[in-house]
């Protein structure tokens, strides 16, 4: 199967069934490219009571497949709590072309985050959001870009320039993450059998190696680990570039406190990558809770963990219990 192929099926893995739901409004955030970027703004049922605490949504697809329309229910009952929910577009290794001439690999998607947080709290006064209560929550790559945004904050090689409003900070006050991958260079190292994987995320043409750009014969995100420690290029720098997207890389105690959710049995990102983020969090005094799902893969947790978020973000956000 060739490359893209591959990953494209294997991405199916990541992804999540989606409910249509009613859209507030579609803002544009950002123009990369010549194509608009787009955030998603769901408004509790009175947007007067505002302004809102608001969590960032970004959604799964292993980097190359999903979208920002359309949410869970389960995702969209924080409405009822007084939350919004602000839903990201970012781009997608498979687009490109579609953005410029460049290539779509990391940190683009990093980039296009923090560049939809800055937008928000740029015009949170009109959208009657709170700026001083954001929250992020993400499934499997979205998990990863919620646990990077979290960890981040404040780290200007990861800021990019997406969308302006460089004056606003990108960072959030709570993180939740379900399923997502923190340590790239340890992924493997973490598949138990069983359940085993179902990804070969060493592969030149797995979705890891297509977030880094490096997917030719002898390439891939395994020939990356096995060289990481020798002095030339391109190891040098793209190792570092794997590094980057890490999150634990930039675990410090200023790190808002964190939720992690994952399956026991996953078989597309084993649940030791959530383990490694719990641990540094906790590591460095940080306040970070995990859930480990006896016999769960790599799809929704039942709904008392979505009611756990939802109370998770009430508590950290500061708005009062829901009715």
């Amino acid at each position: 199967m060739g490359g893209l192929a591959r990953a494209t099926s294997v991405a199916a893995a990541f992804l999540v069934p989606l409910l249509s739901a009613q859209t507030h409004r579609e803002e544009v955030y950002a123009t990369v490219g010549g194509t608009p970027l787009h955030v998603e703004l769901h408004l509790p049922a009175s947007p007067e009571a505002g302004p809102h605490p608001t969590v960032i949504w970004i959604h799964g697809g292993a980097w190359t497949t999903g979208s920002h329309r359309g949410l869970h229910g389960a995702v969209l009952d924080l409405l009822d709590h007084g939350i919004a929910i602000a839903s990201v577009q970012y781009r997608l290794t498979s687009q490109a072309g579609q953005f410029g001439a460049e290539p779509v690999i990391w940190p683009a998607q990093i980039h296009d985050v923090k560049g939809a947080v800055r937008f928000l709290r740029a015009r949170a006064s009109e959208l009657t959001l709170d700026p001083t209560r954001f929250g992020a929550w993400g499934e499997s790559a979205g998990g990863h870009l919620a646990a990077v945004l979290g960890t981040s904050g404040g780290v200007a090689s990861l800021e990019g320039v997406t969308g302006g409003h460089l004056d606003q900070p990108s960072d959030v006050h709570a993180v939740a993450s379900f399923y997502g991958p923190t340590d790239l260079f340890h992924f493997a190292d973490d598949v138990r059998t069983p359940p085993g994987c179902i990804l070969d995320i060493d592969a030149p043409d797995s979705v890891a190696s297509m977030l880094f750009g490096f997917t030719g014969p002898g390439e891939g995100l395994g020939v990356l680990r096995a060289n990481r420690s020798r002095p030339i290029q391109p190891f040098l720098e793209l190792g570092a570039l794997v590094e980057s997207a890490n999150p634990i890389t930039y675990v410090d105690p200023r790190d808002p406190p964190t939720y992690l959710v994952h399956g026991e049995e996953d078989r597309v990102v084993p649940w030791r990558q959530s383990q490694r983020l719990f641990d540094a969090l906790t590591a460095a005094g940080v306040e970070a809770r995990i859930e480990i799902i006896p016999g769960a893969d790599h799809h929704p947790p039942p709904p008392e963990f979505y009611a756990r978020t939802h109370a998770f973000f009430t508590r950290h956000l500061g708005w009062p219990a829901s009715p």
